[in-house]
């Protein structure tokens, strides 16, 4: 899956694999085909994309594979024992924002033999400026026109030892980590957030803390 890259141009999505053709969607599909979909312990409704779709990713993955979209209307309430009431999330494991400092990327970095990009944990939001783990101790946070509650630490898989660009997988980051950001049985690297309202994010905008 780290070989997938998915991009946007206009109302749809594009996405290619090594030794795949492009595959091309709309980004908000018809409803033809309804699915049940499980991610941990929550079971939501999905529209399937399609048989093209499938078939697509089934090659490529070797697995039987289906591409689905979730709804707006579809509502999947982000973890309620740290999210507060009303948060949601579509498909991402329990939150809709994980946020990363650059200066705890460089801490981490400065601890090992060869420097890992940012990539390596998948942020959606990287923030620079402060001191290393500054966002540890964060609870709202303003973003341009967002407002997030962080609302806790995330627990590292071992999809951070996955070189996004080739696939092939190590023993870092997570060796490393162990050694200095290990917390209830869990490597913990990056905060989990949720939005307050809706809004327009871009590169650049400030960070105040609240």
């Amino acid at each position: 899956m780290a070989l997938v890259t998915p991009s946007i141009r206009a109302d749809r999505m594009r996405i290619e694999a090594p030794g795949m053709p492009a595959l091309e969607t709309p980004l908000h599909p018809a409803s033809v085909a309804e699915t049940n979909v499980t991610v941990w312990e929550d079971t939501v409704s999905a529209t399937w994309v399609g048989e093209r779709a499938a078939t697509w990713f089934t090659a490529f993955l070797g697995t039987p594979c289906s591409l689905v979209h979730m709804a707006e209307e579809v509502i999947r309430p982000a973890d309620p024992a740290y999210a507060p009431r009303g948060a949601r999330v579509s498909f991402a494991d329990g939150f809709p924002f994980l946020l990363l400092s650059e200066e705890s990327l460089a801490d981490l970095n400065g601890r090992m033999a060869q420097a890992l990009p940012m990539n390596r944990f998948r942020p959606n939001l990287v923030v620079s400026g402060g001191q290393p783990f500054a966002e540890d101790g964060w609870d709202r946070i303003q973003i341009g026109e967002i407002g997030l509650r962080v609302v806790k630490p995330c627990g590292r898989c071992v999809v951070t030892t996955t070189d996004q660009a080739t696939g092939g997988r190590g023993q870092e980051p997570l060796r490393t980590l162990a050694t200095y950001r290990r917390r209830d049985g869990q490597v913990m690297f990056g905060q989990n957030a949720v939005h307050e309202n809706t809004g327009r994010l871009k590169v650049g905008d400030a960070v105040q803390i609240r």
